[in-house]
């Protein structure tokens, strides 16, 4: 059928309102490439005949399924009436809703291409449905977009597969200049004493810095799609994207995430919502440098710090630094178990205007620290999957993902995790560890709340031929990594084989929270963003370090504060450490096993 497209125009659809695939089952059960095509000329004949001229003699194909809705493969009837058939999911109204047939789909698909951002004008069965819940009190749910426009139509091409976009060379930015000493970078072979700096990471004299070197804030375009309200009822709304907290599962900064950002000095804050620099950004597969991201500054609620907007050049992930020692007064104590308010009333009756303002510069630095080890040192679960799980033992929960400390982690994400015991000791020619990943197919809770994340494990290795279990066979994040180090292999090297994942553990391998160490970011990219110049001279050599050699463990960075454990939510996780009224913009695809 393929070989027909050459006869179609394309029609492309930029506006959507899809939620993505978000069940456990079928998750290897995607449509076949024949099936999806089928669907898109189905659907653009639908659209032809609501749409064009009477006289139009074009054959039409949408150039792709809109974003967030995908096919599926599903069963009906059972025994011998049992029968596979094809359906479309990523409706708002819920994971479990779907489009059972083109015609199904066709009016939703008419009112994605109008102009209206009113669900009344759709006539599909959901959207009815969701505007009766929606009379009933829930949120309405706004509609991902460009801007409202016409389809556009192309010239007849042939409908090819999208190639792999190659890993193009990146224009080196000149780090800005800061005054203040900056945290320690990751060493996570080191023990965490190790890397604590030498003194304390700001210096009071050089915190009292002048107003005029405040960083500038761009001004930034409506974070939500405005809707109208139905019946003029004021409804409160709840963002739709990002799906999953992630604008793009390569990018490495998530929603609800604690990073570093540099504001004069290197500070820890938490992302509490991501804003595409134009609407065109949010289509799934833009990277980090096209958007803002507005992040709660981390200290203590009586300091009521405001919040930021940076972009992802100022930004780190929260394990590419260890985090400094607290001072001597504060050492051994607990977050929560401090007076703040105390503190800041006695530093605010100095006389001394300028002395105020460096205490309490030094005193947020200081909350920030422990706010950071104690929000590190905990976990908080959300989309909990109710359908049947076999192979789980009694009172064992699963879930969808988790905010595991400073990072958010969906299911099938990789997941850098201890070692099987015989690999722990292997270590490459510089040193580092082995890196060893799992993809995470189970988020579980046991009746204790205690965490297991459970999956295949692979490590990182060369060897002449990748075997078919490889983990790049099994994941494009893997698949990137190794494509990426192969690209960089010499002939006169080539005798060491190619870089492969090889796996080490079957899927039915467990890993304890302690045994987790966070995600597993691309060598690359991260070098790239943390050290430009050290990653030109990974280029230079066709050489790049272990991934373990630039981001530390959750537990290394949590070092000094109590573990807390599974928490409520991840507004309940971080607690007084933000301005009073922050609240990290989850999306309606999240739903945190804290709400009601």
């Amino acid at each position: 059928m393929t070989t027909t497209t050459e006869q179609y125009y394309s029609l492309d659809i930029t506006r959507t309102d899809g939620q993505g695939y978000n069940l456990t089952q079928n998750t290897d059960e995607s449509a076949t490439a024949q099936e999806v095509e089928r669907w898109r000329i189905i659907l653009a004949k639908l659209m032809k005949v609501e749409l064009a001229p009477h006289k139009d003699n074009k054959k039409y194909v949408l150039c792709k399924l809109p974003l967030g809705y995908e096919l599926r493969k599903t069963q009906s009837g059972s025994g011998a009436t049992e029968r596979t058939l094809f359906a479309l999911y990523g409706h708002p109204l819920g994971p479990t809703y779907k489009y059972r047939s083109p015609g199904e789909f066709g009016p939703h698909l008419l009112w994605l291409m109008s102009p209206s951002q009113d669900r009344n004008d759709c006539s599909c069965e959901f959207c009815d449905r969701l505007i009766k819940r929606i009379l009933e009190g829930s949120a309405v749910q706004p509609v991902r977009q460009a801007a409202p426009a016409a389809p556009k139509i192309s010239q007849p091409v042939a409908q090819k597969p999208r190639p792999v976009q190659p890993v193009s060379q990146p224009q080196v930015k000149t780090q800005p200049q800061v005054q203040q000493q900056q945290p320690t970078p990751a060493r996570p072979q080191q023990p965490v004493q190790q890397q604590q700096p030498a003194q304390q990471s700001v210096q009071p004299q050089q915190q009292a810095q002048p107003q005029a070197q405040q960083v500038q804030l761009p001004t930034l375009p409506p974070t939500q799609t405005q809707t109208q309200n139905l019946l003029a009822t004021t409804v409160s709304t709840r963002p739709v994207w990002p799906f999953l907290g992630q604008t793009n599962r390569n990018n490495t900064f998530r929603l609800g995430e604690m990073v570093w950002f540099k504001h004069a000095a290197w500070r820890i804050g938490v992302i509490y919502e991501i804003v595409p620099k134009n609407q065109q950004t949010a289509s799934g597969e833009a990277g980090d440098d096209q958007y803002y991201f507005r992040i709660a500054q981390l200290g203590h609620a009586v300091l009521n710090l405001p919040n930021v907007v940076k972009e992802s050049g100022d930004m780190r992930p929260f394990l590419t630094f260890s985090v400094p020692a607290s001072q001597a007064d504060l050492a051994g104590q607990s977050f929560a178990s401090i007076d703040w308010l105390n503190l800041v009333t006695q530093r605010r009756q100095n006389p001394d205007p300028a002395t105020v303002q460096r205490d309490l510069q030094v005193l947020g630095l200081e909350a920030s620290k422990m706010a950071a080890r104690t929000i590190n040192n905990s976990f908080s679960v959300f989309n909990r999957l109710d359908e049947p799980q076999p192979d789980l033992g009694y009172n064992v929960r699963a879930y969808g993902g988790l905010f595991f400390g400073a990072e958010l982690i969906n299911l099938n994400d990789p997941v850098r995790v201890k070692p099987p015991n015989y690999a722990d000791t292997t270590r490459d020619p510089d040193g580092k560890k082995k890196t060893a990943v799992m993809l995470v197919k189970r988020i579980l809770l046991d009746a204790n709340n205690r965490l297991i994340f459970r999956g295949p494990v692979y490590l990182l290795i060369r060897q002449p031929l990748a075997t078919q279990t490889a983990g790049e066979h099994q994941d494009t994040l893997l698949a990137e990594e190794v494509s990426f180090r192969n690209s960089l292999i010499t002939e006169a090297d080539a005798a060491s084989g190619r870089w492969t994942w090889f796996q080490v553990e079957s899927a039915a391998a467990e890993r304890t929270e302690k045994e987790s160490y966070g995600r597993f970011y691309l060598s690359h990219t991260l070098l790239r963003t943390i050290n430009p110049t050290e990653y030109q001279q990974a280029l230079a050599a066709r050489q790049l370090k272990e991934p373990t050699a630039w981001v530390n463990s959750r537990v290394e960075n949590g070092a000094g504060a109590a573990d807390l454990g599974c928490q409520r939510n991840r507004r309940a996780a971080i607690g007084a450490a933000v301005a009073q009224g922050t609240a990290v913009m989850l999306p309606e695809s999240i739903k945190e096993d804290g709400e009601a």
